[in-house]
């Protein structure tokens, strides 16, 4: 049998390799009529579902490890590991353990074992896993049911790039810096490209450094990652943790940027690996809620929020300036703790926890409050009144960099002003034939007066259609440009003659 399981297993591994297998599953879908051909009424049918699962096991180690094609995996020695299905249990005493093996439809055998292990009473309590049979002995494993205690009270976590930020249900916020994981992925991401510059001609030295690079980039950066587990652990205090639903917001968020060095910085986020790393780790369970909208609205009043900048959530309702990301973790908090209905609002805070407890996270995520610490009724605590939300078609001069505006001048376009420059503005072009402001043109006859020339006269070089008080001196190609107004800026664009 244990020879028998071996060649089994050597097949299956040498089929995952050759048709790049990796799910245990699929490869004993695939070797069913294999099995039957070869071992139909020598061993039951569970027999493949353990060659299967092992041979799986050697396949997936060996592409991790490198996959080396001078050594390709298979196993030397005769060994047969047997799942649940084909072992059962018949006595278990203190020291003495009888165990039934099918071997085939209605053929088993008995095995007698006296087993002598110092933590035989502890173990032997538990479930008994899969049975390894070797030619020397046999190898018991158990599984144990490790029953966690739900942790009392919840504890949010909002994870982002650089830091993590917690709020609980006992009105505490609090941080954990990711930074240094950002720095080593900054480091390597450096590297890299330092690497590809300098071995553009040797593809093979490339790819046998960028490999080495990539292994110890993954080895650093996962130590950090059991760290600030074990630290966003500790800050939660025993209580639930609550994450947010981060299965598809990679993405999601890829499809949306645009930036190259943004969508590098996403695509290397290890934010899966660290919920992974907290909800095996964590000993007081864990809870997914749903994150979209925890930036967008405050979760103590319910409007919705503004943010003149990436750090800062301004609630108008409120009539405060909060942090983001302890607004969002909030935002979890409250999620975690209340269970929403589909098609009802998001509930507040004021609806899970306590007045003290609601007042005691305001203060906490407010950026600057009152001196006294209390709430203001109304007006920014920064100082600035809200910003004005503008229309489709509502630009203001500051939004587009020009020195003045002047509101009530007309405009060659609905929804634009007509600036009146003091001096050169930004995005705007210098000799631009064509329409000009008032005030330019003023200045130019009095330039000319000064001189002794007439101000009615038209310039040498200019366009004779064009009215004389807007003649500049360009050649005549430079005349077929035309000018026209959109938000408030001169823009020229060429008009080319038909030919």
């Amino acid at each position: 049998m244990l020879s028998d399981f071996r060649a089994m297993s050597n097949h299956l591994i040498a089929y995952a390799l050759h048709h790049h297998l990796d799910s245990a599953f699929d490869l004993r879908e695939r070797n069913y009529a294999w099995f039957r051909q070869n071992y139909e009424g020598r061993y039951a049918i569970h027999y493949l579902h353990s060659a299967a699962s092992f041979a799986a096991q050697h396949a997936k180690s060996w592409r991790k490890l490198g996959g080396d094609t001078t050594r390709l995996p298979h196993v030397e020695r005769p060994i047969a590991r047997l799942d649940q299905m084909l072992v059962k249990t018949k006595v278990k005493e203190e020291n003495h353990l009888v165990l039934q093996l099918t071997l085939a439809p209605r053929q088993w055998v008995l095995l007698d074992l006296r087993v002598h292990h110092k933590h035989w009473a502890e173990w032997s309590v538990s479930r008994m896993g899969e049975l390894v049979i070797v030619p020397d002995g046999v190898r018991l494993t158990f599984q144990y049911d490790d029953v966690h205690t739900v942790g009392k009270g919840f504890a949010a976590v909002d994870l982002n790039f650089d830091r993590a930020v917690m709020a609980t249900s006992d009105g505490e916020v609090t941080e954990v810096s990711l930074k240094d994981a950002m720095e080593v992925q900054k480091h390597h991401r450096w590297k890299r490209h330092a690497v590809q510059r300098h071995t553009s001609h040797n593809a093979g030295k490339q790819q046998k450094l960028l490999h080495r690079d990539r292994g110890r980039e993954h080895d650093r950066v996962d130590k950090l990652v059991h760290d600030h587990a074990k630290e966003i652990g500790g800050a939660a205090g025993g209580k639930r943790l609550v994450m947010e639903d981060l299965s598809s917001t990679t993405r999601e968020c890829l499809k949306d940027s645009d930036g190259r060095t943004f969508r590098a910085k996403l695509s290397s986020w290890p934010h899966g690996v660290l919920q992974r790393v907290l909800s095996y780790r964590y000993p007081h369970g864990t809870k997914e809620v749903y994150a979209r909208g925890s930036s967008t609205f405050c979760p103590f009043c319910g409007a919705r929020v503004v943010h003149p900048t990436w750090k800062t959530s301004r609630c108008g309702g409120c009539g405060l300036s909060y942090d983001r990301d302890a607004l969002a973790a909030v935002n979890l908090l409250v999620r975690g703790m209340v269970k929403h209905k589909a098609g009802t609002p998001w509930v507040l805070a004021r609806d899970a926890m306590a007045a003290s407890v609601v007042d005691r996270l305001v203060r906490q995520c407010t950026l600057q409050s009152s001196p006294n610490g209390e709430r203001p009724e109304g007006g920014d605590p920064l100082g600035q009144d809200p910003p004005t939300i503008l229309g489709p078609h509502e630009v203001t001069g500051e939004d587009l960099g020009l020195r003045g505006v002047s509101p009530a001048a007309p405009s060659s376009m609905p929804g634009t002003v007509r600036p009146e420059r003091e001096g050169p503005s930004p995005g705007v072009r210098k000799n631009v034939s064509g329409p000009v402001s008032a005030r330019h043109g003023a200045e130019r006859e009095n330039r000319l007066e000064a001189r002794g020339r007439d101000p009615s006269a038209p310039v040498k070089g200019g366009n004779p259609e064009m009215p004389a008080k807007y003649g500049r001196r360009e050649d005549v190609a430079r005349s077929r440009f035309s000018t026209f107004r959109r938000t408030g800026t001169i823009v020229s664009r060429p008009t080319w003659p038909e030919r």
